[in-house]
């Protein structure tokens, strides 16, 4: 009889509730799709660098980690307290994978100067940017759709 160990080959998570703890461990080397909404928590923490969907809505996390941003193609946390763009890109602005961030109805101030021609959705619409020069600036060859409505 073969024995499968989960967290060797568990590719998708949906976690949705009220946790009240702050600190989420998900010891899944091969996870490729996290869907938590609803969270209580600062932090997730990951073992998998390969995730390449990640769904946090209505949660208070402040930051992801980079590591995650060398897979990561949709990115959607809408309703948390995010409050730059800064981590989803390395640090010369560029991030060639993702295709889709949506972070509507967050804390952003400011778009950074972005370069991507992998980006097709950008949703900031909701948040307290007051400048969007930056965006007339950014590389976004791809670009199909952009929310900046409600700031």
């Amino acid at each position: 009889m073969n024995l499968i160990n989960l967290e060797d080959s568990l590719e998708n998570i949906q976690y949705e509730g009220h946790d009240e703890g702050r600190v989420i461990n998900l010891p899944f080397p091969q996870l490729r799709c996290l869907i938590a909404n609803r969270l209580n928590v600062s932090t997730l923490i990951f073992k998998s660098t390969f995730i390449e969907r990640l769904y946090t809505s209505y949660c208070p996390i402040t930051e992801f980690t980079a590591k995650l941003m060398n897979t990561l193609q949709y990115f959607v946390a809408d309703s948390c307290k995010i409050s730059n763009m800064n981590f989803l890109f390395n640090q010369n602005n560029e991030n060639h994978v993702i295709k889709e961030i949506d972070l509507s109805y967050n804390i952003l101030t400011e778009i950074p100067l972005i370069k991507s021609n992998s980006l097709q959705k950008l949703l900031i619409n909701g948040n307290r940017i007051t400048n969007v020069n930056s965006l007339a600036n950014s590389s976004l060859p791809e670009l199909q759709s952009l929310n900046i409505s409600s700031n």
